[in-house]
């Protein structure tokens, strides 16, 4: 069985680094949005497209600083075993943005995710 949850980013929010134990997929729904492996290209997502974030691999992903953006995520039922590592300040600022500090409406609990604005 799958687990399917709708996660919503506020303009320019993001979450931290994360690994997936069984891996994911992420189904972009509405606005525009970057994810990215670490060690990787940051990826543009506009609604339709869709990204694998294979088992154990650390990733990010969130809204472009002008959009907000939506996705889905599909992952195996037992599948809640995420990582979580720091925030990817530098590869924001490495897009040309700057930062501040804003808890977002995605944060779970105990996984302080979901922090970052872009200005």
């Amino acid at each position: 069985e799958y687990v399917t949850l709708n996660n919503g980013f506020p303009q320019g929010t993001y979450n931290r680094w994360h690994s997936h134990k069984i891996g994911q997929i992420l189904i972009a729904t509405d606005g525009i949005g970057y994810t990215q492996t670490l060690g990787g290209a940051v990826q543009v997502m506009h609604p339709g497209d869709v990204v694998y974030c294979p088992p154990g691999v650390i990733h990010w992903h969130g809204a472009a600083p002008g959009s907000h953006f939506a996705h889905i995520a599909i992952s195996p039922e037992d599948n809640h075993d995420v990582t979580w590592y720091f925030f990817p300040k530098l590869e924001y600022e490495k897009l040309g943005f700057n930062l501040i500090r804003q808890k977002s409406s995605t944060s779970q609990v105990g996984d302080e995710g979901g922090y970052g604005e872009f200005t």
